[in-house]
């Protein structure tokens, strides 16, 4: 067995306020989880990171209003939440996953009507086949993000 006594002063205060420091991580998680906001917030700037997002038809006939940008609702719905356990980025908006994961093709039909009508429409139909969304991965923590993390947990033990 091996035995390594340290009696570094400057080591053994560093210590003492890693000890006392994690106690409560809240404030650490806090500064994870708003930093993890950022970086989700980028990736809508960026129009997907690290890979562009697909275009949406919607983008392209509405004059190139950007992919999942259009409104700013979901981008803008984007909150951090912290304990002393966790960082964590969301949204409370109801058609996130769709957007994050993509969906099925699936037929759009009528429930208490005969047929669907909307403006612009030539005339009422029975149905619409929708063929699905493509991922458009917006909560996505990049790569890089890993080393600022770990640089936010180094700075909050040590207290620089």
């Amino acid at each position: 067995m091996i035995n390594i006594k340290v009696e570094n002063g400057n080591v053994l205060a560093l210590f003492a306020k890693i000890r006392q420091r994690t106690g409560n991580l809240e404030p650490l998680m806090a500064n994870i989880a708003g930093f993890l906001r950022r970086s989700v917030i980028k990736n809508f700037d960026a129009g997907g990171r690290p890979n562009p997002w697909p275009v949406s038809k919607r983008a392209v006939r509405d004059g190139g209003r950007a992919t999942l940008t259009d409104t700013g609702r979901l981008k803008n719905s984007i909150a951090a939440f912290a304990t002393n356990n966790t960082a964590e980025v969301g949204t409370n908006v109801e058609y996130a996953p769709f957007l994050q994961f993509g969906t099925r093709p699936y037929d759009i039909r009528p429930i208490n009507k005969k047929a669907l009508f909307w403006p612009g429409a030539g005339h009422p139909v029975k149905g619409v086949h929708n063929p699905g969304l493509p991922p458009r991965p917006f909560m996505m923590v990049q790569d890089n993000d890993w080393e600022i993390i770990r640089q936010l947990a180094a700075d909050f033990l040590t207290g620089a």
